[in-house]
């Protein structure tokens, strides 16, 4: 299972060779979940994977919440979880441990399928899409044969820095019609990937001008999962239309040097220390955004999207002088329900025609009844 040969080993060595690159593997079993195997050797958890026996099991649901609550807690913020199974959960109920967690850790969650007990309406199923919609993961549903273009397309794209440009999540049983999503680019992204998992998904990328880019790049071509890249995409807004013959998911991710962090409170805030990651419900709060100021300029507004990419609310941002990248919105009364944050900026030349950019991040947030709270220092990111 693990020769040199193999995508799953490329991938793993890819990780470990990148400078700076910092990887601890992980490895919980579904069947009997723990003990959990924590390695910062990639020849060590390479060597795991051979030990692993295979049996006919007999029980299709299996334990998979449990795992992933264990590869939850011991990994590191920020971290990617990749589920390789082919049955759904037999532990669902856990699902209320589960998506603390990853608001806690900001952990991307891609679920791996090649089966799902033959019931796709069963709660045991339903709890992976919840989880990769709360993550800005996807859920890939492949043929056993696919698995290992998979794991190419994952080793390709592990090697850059990624900000989540688009997450829209289709749950429309009929989804035959074509349905059209803007996607803004600004002139600092060097490229960006799409990738839609459906049932029989098409899709169409178009540029600004409304025609098909010709540095356009199929990475994958299944029959559930389609994955295009554009590289130096004009600025502008790009469309992507999508048709499935049932509901599907649209993630896509640029490579840019634009990120940010942000964070909320209900008092005045002038550090993320001094923030919560969640808002107070029922009560004005305002969001605390800190950027790189030599790559993000003349931040304007944040926009809150649910996970169809419809907008929620829009709030005015102001610079908090004198620290340079920092930013405080007008209180507001956020809406009660899972969103996305997005920023809205100006070029530094101040133009507004080819310069507005969207960042969707992978920031995904349940509002709560909880108290603000502090930040713990480990999990705030600084510039």
């Amino acid at each position: 299972m693990a020769n040199k040969s193999n995508p799953l080993t490329k991938m793993i060595v890819l990780c470990t060779s990148r400078h700076g690159f910092r990887i601890n593997f992980l490895f919980p079993l579904f069947s009997v979940v723990g003990p959990l195997s924590v390695s910062n050797d990639h020849e060590e958890f390479l060597r795991r994977l051979q030990e692993i026996e295979v049996f006919s099991g007999g029980d299709c649901p299996e334990m998979t919440l449990s795992a992933i609550i264990l590869a939850l807690q011991a990994c590191r913020p920020h971290s990617f979880v990749y589920v390789f199974t082919d049955a759904r959960s037999k532990d669902y109920e856990r699902i209320n441990e589960v998506l603390p967690l990853i608001e806690r850790k900001q952990t991307q969650v891609i679920f791996v399928m090649t089966g799902d007990c033959g019931d796709p309406q069963h709660p045991g199923y339903q709890v992976f899409e919840k989880i990769a919609a709360t993550s800005s993961g996807q859920v890939y549903h492949l043929n056993k044969t696919d698995v290992q273009e998979v794991l190419n397309f994952v080793r390709v794209s592990l090697q850059s820095h990624k900000v989540n440009l688009l997450a829209v999540d289709r749950s429309d049983k009929n989804s035959s019609s074509v349905e059209e999503h803007e996607l803004p680019v600004d002139q600092t992204l060097k490229e960006f990937t799409v990738s839609v998992a459906g049932i029989h998904p098409k899709v169409q990328v178009m540029n600004p001008s409304g025609e098909l880019p010709e540095n356009l790049t199929s990475l994958l071509d299944l029959e559930n999962v389609k994955i295009l890249n554009v590289k130096q995409p004009d600025p502008g807004i790009w469309r992507v239309n999508v048709k499935s013959d049932a509901q599907y998911t649209i993630r896509s991710t640029g490579l840019s040097n634009i990120d940010f962090s942000y964070g909320f409170s209900v008092r005045p805030a002038k550090t993320l220390i001094e923030t919560s990651h969640r808002p107070l419900k029922g009560a004005e709060n305002s969001i605390l955004i800190q950027t790189e100021p030599k790559n993000i300029q003349n931040l304007t507004m944040v926009c809150f999207l649910n996970v169809k990419g419809e907008i929620l609310q829009n709030v005015t941002l102001e610079p908090l002088t004198p620290k340079k990248g920092v930013y405080s919105s007008e209180p507001f009364t956020p809406n009660g329900d899972y969103f996305y944050v997005s920023i809205r900026m100006k070029s530094r030349t101040g133009t507004q025609d080819t310069s507005v950019q969207e960042l969707h991040m992978d920031e995904l947030r349940r509002i709560s009844g909880d108290t603000n709270t502090k930040r713990a220092d480990p999990l705030t990111r600084h510039y």
